[in-house]
This record gives structure tokens, sequence and C-alpha cells, in this order.
């Protein structure tokens, strides 16, 4: 009987003594080695302004046809990557990405975005004035630090502010 228990609990102690007898960490000897040589590490590559004042600037969005824009999870704002040609931020809840078309001396940008679909109930409102806002943007005008959306009758469909 006494055999039989011992026979039960060995396995188990066999692999205990095996499993700590395992060592992750390299000896010291190499351990210092390693931490005295250098290591070069690349700088992340500095995000170039476009010149026109226009991309590459995060627009901090004031209002969203003529209502006051809300602060939800995150502010609301747009960004222009002129790198890439795609709009980048935030409705205030949700991410917003796609694409855009730029004549900057003609005054000119259209606008092809789409927003992540979090839950956002109090935000649903703001989220659906401003994607119907950025469908119709087909002019800008830029006055300072302040950047106007322009629906093609020169109505203003979102003013925002230079962060």
């Amino acid at each position: 009987m006494r055999y039989r228990k011992i026979s039960l609990i060995l396995p188990y102690l066999i692999a205990a003594v095996f499993i700590t007898a395992c060592q992750s960490t390299p000896p010291s000897s190499t351990a210092s080695k390693v931490q005295s040589q250098p290591r070069a590490v690349k700088a992340p590559a500095a995000v170039k302004r476009s010149s026109d004042g226009l991309q590459d600037i995060r627009w901090e969005i004031q209002t969203i046809q003529g209502k006051k824009a809300r602060y939800f999870h995150a502010s609301p704002y747009l960004m222009l990557n002129s790198r890439f040609q795609n709009l980048q931020g935030s409705t205030g809840c949700n991410s917003l990405s796609g694409r855009y078309q730029l004549q900057f001396s003609q005054g000119r940008l259209s606008l092809n975005s789409r927003a992540t679909h979090n839950s956002c109930d109090h935000a649903l409102a703001q989220e659906a004035d401003l994607m119907d806002a950025l469908q119709r943007v087909k002019r800008f005008q830029l006055q300072g630090k302040t950047l106007y959306f322009l629906d093609e009758r020169g109505l203003m469909l979102i003013q925002a502010n230079q962060r």
C-alpha cells in the first residue's frame, strides 16, 4: 500500500525537479558581456510638416454644422497626412480614417472617410453630423490657425483650430 502511494506521487516529484532545474537566464559572465556592448538604436524619423499650413497638422474640431463639438472619449480632430494623402482623426468616440484630394491653390478639398464602430450612444448625433459634413466638404479656407471646411456653395460645415 505504501509503495502504491509513492508510485503515484513519484512522477509529480520528478516533473517538479525538472521544471525547477531549468534555467532561463544566462550565466552571469554572459550577462555582463551583453550589457557592456553598446547597441545602436535607430531614432524614429521626425514627422515633416507640409509647408502649406494645412497638412500634417492636428486640427481640433470646434464646430460641426453650427453646433459646438463635444469631447466624449477623445477630442474630435482631423489630420491630413501629406505623405500618404490619407485622413486620420476622431469623432470624439470613434477613430476616423480615409483618403483626401487637395488642390491647394484653388482651395478645393474632398474627403472620403469612414469611422470605426464602437458603441457610443451618447455620441451618435455628433458622429452622424460629422460624417455627413465630411462627405459634403468640397472646399476649405485657412485663416491663421483656423481651418474652415466648406461645402460646394461655400457654407461652413466644420471649423477646426490648429493644435
